[in-house]
């Protein structure tokens, strides 16, 4: 395999740079996207989308893991 060539799309010309970085836009949307998501369910962690069961604070930002092992109440509201 050619070390320039991945998925038969060079990623050193302009149409891999384009297609690379509309890739990543939609990615980076869908993401935050899903995270808004999770914070109005209240059935799962809003940051990581763990189940905290008892271990867990809700707030303006959703439900978030609280426990001495993980915590994601300090992370930003997306």
């Amino acid at each position: 395999m050619l070390s320039g060539l991945k998925h038969k799309i060079k990623w050193d010309t302009k149409i891999g740079w384009l297609y690379r970085s509309i890739i990543t836009y939609f990615g980076l949307k869908f993401l935050t996207l899903g995270r808004r998501l999770l914070k109005r369910s209240l059935g799962r962690c809003s940051w990581c989308g763990a189940n905290c069961g008892f271990d867990s604070t809700i707030s303006k930002k959703g439900m978030r893991c609280d426990s001495p092992n993980k915590k994601c109440t300090d992370k930003p509201d997306v």
